[in-house]
């Protein structure tokens, strides 16, 4: 029965940094196998397959079921299935090197949170807004006249409110210039911008 599970997967799916949700992925699974006139597994025995190819599920928040690294090709008959981007480390990362995403990851969430509308707020800045106070906190975080700069007092370059400038320390500075750096690049590629590379 699992030549079923091997064949979907063989045919319909492909890995990719993101995740769908397993019962989104079960009834693809099973149109598919209607559509090859094959007998579907059963849903605990569906969930338990995934598992045993490397699959593995897990619970968010809300309660729903997702699993990682995998995503469905766009083939005739097959329904769309919502899915989400995944965060995959690629090889050559030091620990301190993931530490410090870490750091930078849990204070844009932070951030987002902290924000009613989340990234919307972003997304009516003009373009360059949160590039330039990006570079403005990582310059101020390796800058030796700090004080030249306290908080609600930026240099002319800075994009934003006075009141808007709160440096700390070099460390903390550095982190904050990270969190828009990030939301810089997500901005973009909201605004359909892609890389290259």
């Amino acid at each position: 029965m699992s030549a079923t599970l091997n064949a979907f997967l063989r045919s319909a799916c492909e890995g990719r940094e993101a995740s769908v949700r397993v019962r989104d992925l079960f009834t693809a699974y099973t149109v598919f196998c209607d559509s090859k006139r094959l007998l579907p597994l059963t849903r605990a025995n569906f969930g338990r397959r995934l598992t045993r190819h490397g699959y593995r599920p897990e619970r968010d928040g809300a309660g729903h079921t997702w699993v990682s690294g995998i995503a469905l090709r766009p083939l005739p008959g097959l329904p769309t299935v919502q899915s989400r981007p995944v965060l995959i480390l690629p090889e050559g990362l030091i620990g301190s090197d993931i530490e410090a995403l870490s750091i930078v990851v849990r204070e844009l969430a932070a951030a987002r949170k902290a924000v009613d509308d989340g990234a919307a707020a972003d997304d009516e800045l003009t373009d360059g807004t949160l590039d330039s106070a990006a570079g403005e906190y990582l310059s101020h975080a390796g800058y030796h006249r700090r004080h030249d700069f306290p908080p609600g007092q930026p240099s002319d370059s800075w994009p934003l409110e006075p009141e808007d400038w709160k440096p700390t320390k070099p460390m903390d500075d550095a982190v904050r210039g990270c969190v828009f750096g990030v939301a810089a690049v997500s901005y973009r590629l909201r605004a359909g911008e892609r890389t290259e590379g």
